[in-house]
Formats: C-alpha cells, sequence, structure tokens
C-alpha cells in the first residue's frame, strides 16, 4: 500500500472513498451550497444500479458533500483512508425512485436544483431535486414507493442512450439516441410548472410531458 501513503498526499489536496450500497453509472456535481473557512459544501447527484429492480428499484441519490479546501489536511488524514469505509464528508439529503436505471445526469446552470437524467429507454426525465418527496417505503409491502418526474421529455422513437446535454445561456436539454436523431427540448415551455412549490413534503404531482422541437 505504498502508493495510498506515499503517492496520494502528493497527488491531491484531499483524498477519501465512499463505498455505495450499488454501483452507479453516473455521477455529477450539483451548485455550491455553502462556503466556510475550511471546507466547501456541494450537492452531488449520484445514481444507483440496482439488480433484481422489481425488489430494490434504481435509484438517483440527492447528496452533500464537505469539500475540504487545498492546504487543510493533513498528510496522515489523506493516507490512512479506508476502502471498506463510508466518507463522514458525504451525507445522502434525498432519495429519488427512478423510472429504469440512470446512465447519465446532467444540471440545468439556470436553475441549480433542476436536473435531466437518461435511461435505457426513449423518454428523459426532468427532476427538480428541491421539490421532490424524498423516496419512501410502502408501509404494508417495504416495498420503495416510485417517484414521479416533474416532466417527461419524449420525442426519441428509440433508446435515448447517447449523448445529452445541457446549455449554459438558456434552459435547452439535447440528446442523441439510437434512432439517429439529435432532438432539442425548451424547458422554458415547461419553466412555471418545473419551478413550482408543492403544498407540503410529499404532496404527488402529475408529469408533464414536452415533446421535442
Amino acid at each position: 500500500r505504498a502508493w495510498k501513503t506515499q503517492l496520494v498526499p502528493l497527488l491531491y489536496d484531499w483524498f477519501s472513498n465512499h463505498n455505495l450500497t450499488w454501483p452507479s453509472q453516473a455521477c455529477r456535481w450539483g451548485p455550491q451550497l455553502e462556503d466556510h473557512t475550511f471546507r466547501t459544501k456541494y450537492r452531488m447527484y449520484i445514481s444507483e444500479q440496482t439488480n433484481p429492480a422489481d425488489v430494490e428499484p434504481p435509484k438517483l441519490l440527492v447528496v452533500d458533500v464537505d469539500l475540504v479546501k487545498p492546504r487543510v489536511a493533513s498528510t496522515e488524514a489523506i493516507a490512512t483512508w479506508n476502502e471498506l469505509s463510508r466518507c463522514p464528508y458525504i451525507k445522502e439529503a434525498k432519495t429519488i425512485v427512478h423510472p429504469g436505471e440512470v446512465n447519465k445526469i446532467r444540471e440545468v446552470s439556470q436553475h441549480p436544483e433542476v436536473v435531466v437524467t437518461h435511461t435505457d429507454a426513449p423518454e428523459l426525465y426532468v427532476w427538480n431535486t428541491a421539490t421532490q418527496p424524498n423516496a419512501t417505503r410502502d408501509k404494508d409491502t417495504k416495498k420503495w414507493l416510485p417517484n414521479s418526474a416533474d416532466v417527461k421529455l419524449v420525442g426519441h422513437e428509440k433508446d435515448a442512450l447517447f449523448p445529452l446535454a445541457t446549455c449554459n445561456a438558456a434552459p435547452l436539454v439535447a440528446s442523441g439516441g439510437t434512432d439517429k436523431l439529435l432532438l432539442l427540448w425548451d424547458l422554458r415551455d415547461v419553466e412555471d410548472g418545473l419551478l413550482a412549490k408543492r403544498d407540503k413534503q410529499g404532496d404527488s404531482r402529475n408529469t408533464t410531458e414536452l415533446q421535442s422541437r
């Protein structure tokens, strides 16, 4: 383990390991939440690839990460992390039960709380992570109750497995699929509903469909 004690402190200002219950196909940094003297808190989005899906459904995890600033962590702290442990600086803020495995995540820069997800399906999903309820289990069956996406982007004729991008200049979403189509959606068409507050935590909402341009 010489690389851990000798190389890691030389290469990184801070290094840690975070074990997940399930493997992940996508991970994406979100907005900065707080800034302190020795650390900065960021939002992060992580997918969970579960198996079998009917027992433990795929999820999108919304987590908060306390990132230690440069030249703050000691050499001993960087070199003594454990591969089998969870990082105490990474905490789950919300769990969203997702319709299908998440293979790509993109944030919408105009609305930092909004993300777009790709799955192994023709549809794309838009989530307002600030207003989405935290996923819960049914009291009787103990199964996870699914979340309803705020917006479903439709237009692909086959699975949307390829590029997914958002625009820094406007809330636009672009996607490529196995149907050889490159599609574009403008989230301003559904902005009022997408950004609307829910009456209460856990309040259900119908998913809005948005056709590509």
